[in-house]
Protein backbone atom coordinates (compact mmCIF):
# COMPACT_ATOMS: atom_id res chain seq x y z
CA UNK A 1 0.00 0.00 0.00
CA UNK A 2 1.74 3.74 -1.55
CA UNK A 3 1.49 6.89 0.13
CA UNK A 4 -1.30 7.67 -2.98
CA UNK A 5 -3.51 4.57 -2.25
CA UNK A 6 -4.01 6.36 1.59
CA UNK A 7 -4.29 9.86 -0.07
CA UNK A 8 -6.53 8.81 -2.81
CA UNK A 9 -9.08 7.25 0.26
CA UNK A 10 -9.08 9.71 2.01
CA UNK A 11 -9.94 12.07 -0.61
CA UNK A 12 -13.12 10.30 -1.63
CA UNK A 13 -13.46 9.71 2.17
CA UNK A 14 -13.64 14.09 2.80
CA UNK A 15 -17.37 14.72 4.22
CA UNK A 16 -16.36 12.35 6.66
CA UNK A 17 -14.36 14.01 8.48
CA UNK A 18 -16.28 17.29 8.45
CA UNK A 19 -14.49 18.64 4.80
CA UNK A 20 -16.57 19.69 2.37
CA UNK A 21 -14.03 20.64 -0.98
CA UNK A 22 -10.47 19.55 -1.75
CA UNK A 23 -8.28 19.27 -4.52
CA UNK A 24 -5.35 16.43 -4.61
CA UNK A 25 -2.11 17.48 -5.74
CA UNK A 26 -2.30 20.97 -5.77
CA UNK A 27 1.42 22.64 -7.01
CA UNK A 28 2.28 25.40 -5.11
CA UNK A 29 5.70 26.74 -5.81
CA UNK A 30 7.39 24.03 -6.48
CA UNK A 31 5.46 22.91 -3.79
CA UNK A 32 2.98 19.16 -4.16
CA UNK A 33 0.79 19.65 -1.27
CA UNK A 34 -1.20 16.04 -1.35
CA UNK A 35 -5.00 17.71 -0.64
CA UNK A 36 -5.70 21.28 0.02
CA UNK A 37 -9.40 20.68 1.94
CA UNK A 38 -11.93 23.55 3.28
CA UNK A 39 -14.09 22.43 6.34
CA UNK A 40 -17.88 23.60 6.76
CA UNK A 41 -16.87 27.16 8.15
CA UNK A 42 -14.34 27.80 4.99
CA UNK A 43 -10.81 26.92 7.19
CA UNK A 44 -8.68 25.37 4.80
CA UNK A 45 -6.20 22.71 5.27
CA UNK A 46 -2.95 21.66 3.89
CA UNK A 47 -3.31 17.68 4.25
CA UNK A 48 0.18 15.60 4.17
CA UNK A 49 0.42 11.85 3.92
CA UNK A 50 3.38 9.11 4.73
CA UNK A 51 3.11 5.65 4.91
CA UNK A 52 5.90 5.16 7.69
CA UNK A 53 7.47 7.77 10.26
CA UNK A 54 8.86 10.90 8.92
CA UNK A 55 11.50 13.41 10.45
CA UNK A 56 10.84 15.92 7.78
CA UNK A 57 7.03 15.86 8.11
CA UNK A 58 7.31 18.96 10.94
CA UNK A 59 10.02 20.87 8.52
CA UNK A 60 6.92 20.26 5.36
CA UNK A 61 4.52 21.54 7.74
CA UNK A 62 6.30 24.36 8.59
CA UNK A 63 7.33 25.36 4.73
CA UNK A 64 3.49 25.13 3.69
CA UNK A 65 2.86 27.49 6.87
CA UNK A 66 5.43 30.22 5.46
CA UNK A 67 4.43 30.19 1.60
CA UNK A 68 0.94 29.04 0.72
CA UNK A 69 -0.33 32.10 2.10
CA UNK A 70 1.49 34.24 0.00
CA UNK A 71 0.01 32.16 -3.21
CA UNK A 72 -3.81 32.24 -2.43
CA UNK A 73 -5.06 34.15 -5.21
CA UNK A 74 -3.86 31.60 -7.49
CA UNK A 75 -5.02 28.86 -5.04
CA UNK A 76 -8.49 29.98 -5.10
CA UNK A 77 -8.37 29.89 -8.76
CA UNK A 78 -7.42 26.63 -9.09
CA UNK A 79 -9.97 25.24 -6.85
CA UNK A 80 -12.65 27.81 -7.93
CA UNK A 81 -13.66 28.55 -4.52
CA UNK A 82 -12.82 32.43 -2.87
CA UNK A 83 -14.28 32.58 0.40
CA UNK A 84 -11.20 30.69 2.34
CA UNK A 85 -10.25 32.04 5.92
CA UNK A 86 -6.47 32.00 5.27
CA UNK A 87 -5.40 33.36 8.33
CA UNK A 88 -7.10 29.74 10.24
CA UNK A 89 -4.83 27.52 7.89
CA UNK A 90 -3.70 24.54 9.67
CA UNK A 91 -1.31 21.41 8.43
CA UNK A 92 -2.45 18.09 9.57
CA UNK A 93 0.29 15.70 9.11
CA UNK A 94 -1.55 11.81 8.97
CA UNK A 95 1.12 8.50 9.45
CA UNK A 96 1.18 5.90 11.32
CA UNK A 97 3.32 7.03 13.77
CA UNK A 98 5.65 9.81 14.92
CA UNK A 99 8.83 10.37 17.46
CA UNK A 100 8.58 12.75 20.41
CA UNK A 101 10.23 15.28 18.91
CA UNK A 102 7.39 15.78 15.71
CA UNK A 103 5.17 16.77 18.85
CA UNK A 104 7.80 19.31 20.23
CA UNK A 105 8.40 21.19 17.25
CA UNK A 106 4.85 21.55 16.68
CA UNK A 107 4.88 23.38 19.97
CA UNK A 108 6.96 26.59 18.52
CA UNK A 109 5.58 29.39 18.53
CA UNK A 110 4.91 30.14 14.57
CA UNK A 111 3.51 26.53 14.05
CA UNK A 112 1.55 26.38 18.05
CA UNK A 113 -2.34 25.12 17.26
CA UNK A 114 -1.47 24.81 13.18
CA UNK A 115 0.36 21.70 12.98
CA UNK A 116 -1.85 18.16 13.74
CA UNK A 117 -0.77 14.55 13.73
CA UNK A 118 -3.01 11.52 13.28
CA UNK A 119 -2.19 8.33 13.56
CA UNK A 120 -3.88 6.08 10.79
CA UNK A 121 -4.51 2.10 10.88
CA UNK A 122 -4.79 0.92 7.28
CA UNK A 123 -7.80 -1.90 6.81
CA UNK A 124 -7.41 -3.76 3.47
CA UNK A 125 -9.99 -5.42 1.96
CA UNK A 126 -9.62 -9.11 0.24
CA UNK A 127 -8.41 -7.06 -2.88
CA UNK A 128 -5.51 -5.41 -1.04
CA UNK A 129 -7.21 -2.16 -0.96
CA UNK A 130 -7.74 0.58 1.06
CA UNK A 131 -11.31 -0.54 2.94
CA UNK A 132 -11.12 1.87 5.56
CA UNK A 133 -7.94 4.56 7.72
CA UNK A 134 -9.09 4.13 11.09
CA UNK A 135 -7.76 7.61 12.07
CA UNK A 136 -6.81 8.29 15.63
CA UNK A 137 -6.24 12.02 16.61
CA UNK A 138 -2.49 12.03 18.54
CA UNK A 139 -1.63 15.88 19.63
CA UNK A 140 -0.30 17.97 20.18
CA UNK A 141 -3.99 19.76 21.73
CA UNK A 142 -5.85 17.83 23.44
CA UNK A 143 -8.50 17.82 20.65
CA UNK A 144 -7.79 17.95 16.36
CA UNK A 145 -9.84 19.72 14.07
CA UNK A 146 -11.01 16.64 12.36
CA UNK A 147 -14.62 15.07 13.04
CA UNK A 148 -13.74 11.31 13.53
CA UNK A 149 -16.98 8.96 15.03
CA UNK A 150 -16.90 7.76 18.09
CA UNK A 151 -15.60 4.01 17.80
CA UNK A 152 -17.75 2.41 20.36
CA UNK A 153 -20.48 3.05 22.91
CA UNK A 154 -22.08 1.25 25.36
CA UNK A 155 -25.64 1.73 24.44
CA UNK A 156 -26.79 2.36 21.23
CA UNK A 157 -29.36 2.43 18.77
CA UNK A 158 -28.00 0.02 15.93
CA UNK A 159 -30.54 0.93 13.16
CA UNK A 160 -29.98 4.43 13.38
CA UNK A 161 -26.39 4.63 12.74
CA UNK A 162 -27.07 2.55 9.77
CA UNK A 163 -29.97 5.04 8.78
CA UNK A 164 -26.97 7.31 8.45
CA UNK A 165 -24.74 4.68 6.86
CA UNK A 166 -27.18 5.00 3.58
CA UNK A 167 -26.82 8.45 3.99
CA UNK A 168 -23.26 8.56 3.13
CA UNK A 169 -23.24 8.67 -1.38
CA UNK A 170 -19.20 8.08 -1.64
CA UNK A 171 -18.47 4.51 -1.27
CA UNK A 172 -14.72 5.16 0.29
CA UNK A 173 -16.56 7.28 2.69
CA UNK A 174 -19.35 4.39 3.37
CA UNK A 175 -16.35 2.08 4.18
CA UNK A 176 -14.86 4.50 6.62
CA UNK A 177 -17.94 4.83 8.41
CA UNK A 178 -18.88 1.59 8.68
CA UNK A 179 -15.37 0.17 10.08
CA UNK A 180 -15.19 3.23 12.00
CA UNK A 181 -18.71 3.64 14.22
CA UNK A 182 -20.39 0.11 12.65
CA UNK A 183 -17.93 -2.92 12.27
CA UNK A 184 -17.22 -2.04 16.54
CA UNK A 185 -20.92 -2.49 16.97
CA UNK A 186 -21.51 -5.82 15.34
CA UNK A 187 -18.51 -7.45 16.44
CA UNK A 188 -19.80 -6.73 19.98
CA UNK A 189 -22.79 -8.50 18.93
CA UNK A 190 -21.29 -10.96 17.38
CA UNK A 191 -19.39 -11.87 20.37
CA UNK A 192 -22.23 -11.59 22.55
CA UNK A 193 -23.36 -14.52 20.00
CA UNK A 194 -20.58 -16.77 20.88
CA UNK A 195 -22.79 -18.84 23.02
CA UNK A 196 -24.56 -20.45 19.83
CA UNK A 197 -21.15 -21.75 18.93
CA UNK A 198 -21.93 -24.83 21.26
CA UNK A 199 -24.98 -25.58 19.22
CA UNK A 200 -23.42 -25.31 15.69
CA UNK A 201 -24.52 -21.57 14.92
CA UNK A 202 -21.69 -19.22 14.59
CA UNK A 203 -21.77 -15.73 14.21
CA UNK A 204 -20.97 -13.31 10.79
CA UNK A 205 -20.75 -10.44 9.45
CA UNK A 206 -20.61 -9.17 6.43
CA UNK A 207 -19.80 -5.87 3.85
CA UNK A 208 -21.17 -5.55 0.78
CA UNK A 209 -20.98 -1.47 0.20
CA UNK A 210 -24.69 -0.92 -0.51
CA UNK A 211 -25.41 -3.12 2.68
CA UNK A 212 -24.36 -5.32 5.30
CA UNK A 213 -25.04 -7.89 7.64
CA UNK A 214 -25.03 -10.13 10.74
CA UNK A 215 -26.44 -13.68 10.90
CA UNK A 216 -25.72 -17.18 12.29
CA UNK A 217 -24.28 -20.12 10.00
CA UNK A 218 -23.27 -23.72 10.08
CA UNK A 219 -19.58 -23.18 9.59
CA UNK A 220 -17.14 -21.15 10.89
CA UNK A 221 -14.71 -21.40 7.50
CA UNK A 222 -16.23 -19.88 4.53
CA UNK A 223 -17.50 -16.47 4.03
CA UNK A 224 -20.85 -17.86 1.56
CA UNK A 225 -23.28 -20.22 3.54
CA UNK A 226 -26.42 -20.14 4.56
CA UNK A 227 -27.50 -18.37 7.23
CA UNK A 228 -29.89 -17.08 9.11
CA UNK A 229 -29.58 -13.26 8.73
CA UNK A 230 -30.07 -9.95 9.54
CA UNK A 231 -29.69 -7.59 6.60
CA UNK A 232 -29.39 -3.77 6.61
CA UNK A 233 -30.16 -2.31 3.18
CA UNK A 234 -32.45 0.50 3.06
CA UNK A 235 -34.49 -1.11 5.49
CA UNK A 236 -34.19 -4.00 8.09
CA UNK A 237 -34.83 -7.41 7.00
CA UNK A 238 -34.27 -10.81 8.58
CA UNK A 239 -34.82 -14.43 7.64
CA UNK A 240 -32.50 -17.17 6.11
CA UNK A 241 -30.22 -16.58 3.40
CA UNK A 242 -30.13 -20.10 1.06
CA UNK A 243 -28.46 -19.54 -1.92
CA UNK A 244 -24.96 -20.54 -1.37
CA UNK A 245 -25.13 -23.90 0.59
CA UNK A 246 -28.86 -25.89 0.15
CA UNK A 247 -27.51 -29.09 2.20
CA UNK A 248 -26.53 -25.93 5.22
CA UNK A 249 -29.70 -24.67 4.99
CA UNK A 250 -31.38 -28.49 5.61
CA UNK A 251 -28.72 -28.47 8.63
CA UNK A 252 -30.07 -25.36 9.71
CA UNK A 253 -33.74 -26.75 9.49
CA UNK A 254 -32.77 -29.85 11.32
CA UNK A 255 -31.52 -27.97 14.38
CA UNK A 256 -34.32 -25.45 14.32
CA UNK A 257 -36.13 -28.29 14.97
CA UNK A 258 -34.78 -28.40 18.29
CA UNK A 259 -37.02 -26.73 20.81
CA UNK A 260 -34.04 -25.68 22.85
CA UNK A 261 -32.22 -24.38 19.69
CA UNK A 262 -35.21 -22.12 18.76
CA UNK A 263 -35.63 -20.92 22.15
CA UNK A 264 -31.84 -19.49 22.52
CA UNK A 265 -31.64 -18.03 18.74
CA UNK A 266 -35.05 -16.10 20.01
CA UNK A 267 -32.27 -13.67 22.16
CA UNK A 268 -30.96 -12.09 18.37
CA UNK A 269 -34.07 -10.05 18.14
Amino acid sequence: MNESEIRDFFYEALPTYGLKHGKKELSVAGLRIDIFAIDVKHMPYIIEFKKAKNRHMVGQAAQYLSLVPTYKDEIEKSINFYDIRWDKLRILCIAPEFADRDFEAAEFKPLKGRVHFYKFRAVQNTRNKVFSLNLEYAGPSNKGPLMLPKKLVDEFDLWSVAEEFYQIKKKEARREYFAVKILPLLESIARDLKDFEAKGFYPHIAYYDQFFTLGLRPDNKKSHRASIRLMFSEGLSYGFDLTHAPEDGQKLSTQLKEPKNLKSLSKIR
